[in-house]
């Protein structure tokens, strides 16, 4: 199912709006004479900082869920991200880092393939199952505290959000800029091609994390989606990835090609990783001596003010620093700024490639007259 993204924000909104009509009702109907009209704003109060807390512990437990139902089907572990936190696993160890982003996910690496298959169903679904069981424990819970107003509340509240975080997450929804893991499940399992990309984006995805750079990647886990693909979230973000492998493998004119091939589909607005890609795309002009003009748009500044801890951002202000606007003194500090944000990246292919873009940087710095 394609729906709009404005769409999808309504959909969202609909279990706070649900929630807080189920409060005012509760009060009202089934303990009319229990809460006094100070005392009935008061868990009214309570009621919604628990509506705000239960809305993102079932984005965490979706994805709790996925690693837990990984786990049985035969992955390994390899990062779980909350917030600005990452446990990785790299060479064996499990490490806490911290990254310059929000996110929340679990990656894990897949079995490998056997007769083309590989199980995917239940690691994308697990996290809507997952939900749905806390649902039912939490309706359970109003049942047995129902002579208690604010308990019954409590969990009527939170069965309702954690039934609507799996059905969110079980139907099968996709917009410009975002796919759901029932969608994902769905595409996965459309044909043969499908499924063995699905399965290298997996493990793609878990080996740049345990430290693998781009550029030692097989080349069967990259392929340069079609252009009408490039319209949408996940094949912008594969040629995204292979822009990125390009660069890591010091071919520039190839993948300043393929970013101008993401934004001759992607025209109508913003799209994601749209900063990230612009912000490589300045980078790569001034290693080719070509004009950046055209990529230093109101979305490139907007994702250079938010993005001070980046290595790729890093990156491309010391390149600038060096290389336009010949300031030495500059990119001597914005590289010490660099390394204090590699101590604890969770990406240490990451650190790597950027680390190595910039000495490529201040080396052409040195050659120029």
């Amino acid at each position: 199912m394609f729906i709009k993204s404005r769409i999808l924000t309504v959909l969202d909104c609909i279990p706070v709006a649900a929630c807080l009509l189920c409060i005012r009702y509760l009060e009202k109907t089934f303990y009319p004479g229990h809460f006094s009209s100070g005392k009935a704003a008061a868990v009214t109060l309570i009621l919604v900082f628990l509506m705000a807390f239960l809305y993102y512990l079932a984005a965490f437990t979706e994805e709790l869920g996925r690693l837990l139902c990984g786990l049985l089907t035969g992955y390994k572990f390899s990062s779980f991200s909350f917030g600005r936190f990452t446990l990785a696993k790299q060479r064996g160890k499990l490490r806490l880092c911290r990254t310059s982003s929000k996110k929340l996910n679990c990656i894990m690496v897949p079995p490998p393939m056997e007769n083309g298959r590989f199980p995917y169903k239940l690691y994308y679904l697990g996290g809507s199952i997952f939900n749905l069981l806390l649902a039912a424990c939490a309706a359970f819970l109003a049942v047995r505290f129902r002579v208690v107003p604010l308990a019954l509340c409590a969990a009527a509240e939170a069965a309702f959000l954690f039934f609507w975080s799996a059905l969110i997450n079980f139907i099968p929804l996709r917009t410009e800029n975002y796919i759901n893991h029932a969608c994902s499940a769905v595409m996965a399992g459309k044909t043969e091609e499908s499924l063995s990309r699905c399965h290298a984006k997996l493990n793609r995805l878990a080996a740049e994390l345990s430290g693998v750079r781009m550029r030692d990647m097989p080349k069967d886990w990259l392929h340069m989606p079609r252009d009408y693909e490039l319209r949408m979230a996940d094949g912008a973000e594969e040629a995204f990835q292979l822009h990125c492998k390009r660069m890591d493998e010091h071919r520039f004119t190839e993948a300043l090609e393929i970013a101008d091939r993401i934004f001759a589909q992607n025209t109508e607005g913003p799209f994601p990783l749209q900063g990230d890609l612009l912000n490589n795309c300045v980078y790569l002009c001034l290693m080719e001596d070509k004009s950046a003009a055209g990529y230093k748009t109101p979305a490139w500044e907007l994702f250079r003010s938010h993005n001070g801890g980046n290595l790729a951002a890093l990156r491309t202000e010391y390149a600038m620093a060096l290389l336009y606007r010949n300031d030495a003194e500059a990119a001597r500090k914005i590289r010490l700024q660099f390394e204090r944000v590699a101590l604890r990246y969770p990406a240490p292919a990451d650190v790597e490639t950027e680390r190595e873009l910039m000495e490529l940087a201040a080396e052409k710095h040195r050659k120029e007259p």
